[in-house]
């Protein structure tokens, strides 16, 4: 792949990491989604399973992993076999922020000149 090419997927993939991310501000704030189902769960768990494939795909390891650990979690929450409460939502949200951390620092190194 020429540099050009890999440039304009690291471009698409920070446009895309950001909408991701605040797909996952609004499903982790407050109480979680609404509603009774563990299926709530399913357009978090797609953001950052998204977030995980997209990183894979531009080389970007550290937050394809830190995705996943979040992925883990969020399947967890949507199988049911984990429920929401203080804990999961203070781990997902230092995973999130983790997250956020390693997407701003590359994308500083990226914009970098």
């Amino acid at each position: 792949m020429s540099d050009a090419n890999s440039d304009m997927f690291r471009e698409m993939f920070f446009e895309e990491a950001r909408e991701l991310l605040e797909t996952l501000d609004s499903g982790l704030s407050g109480d979680g989604p609404p509603g009774d189902s563990p299926k709530r769960w399913d357009p978090v768990y797609r953001a950052a399973h998204s977030l995980k494939g997209a990183a894979a795909m531009v080389g970007l390891a550290g937050i394809s992993q830190q995705a996943l650990a979040m992925e883990k979690a969020l399947g967890q929450l949507r199988t049911g076999a984990a429920a929401w409460g203080a804990e999961i939502s203070q781990s997902l949200g230092g995973q999130r922020a983790r997250l956020v951390e390693l997407i701003d620092d590359e994308e500083k190194r990226f914009r970098a000149p």
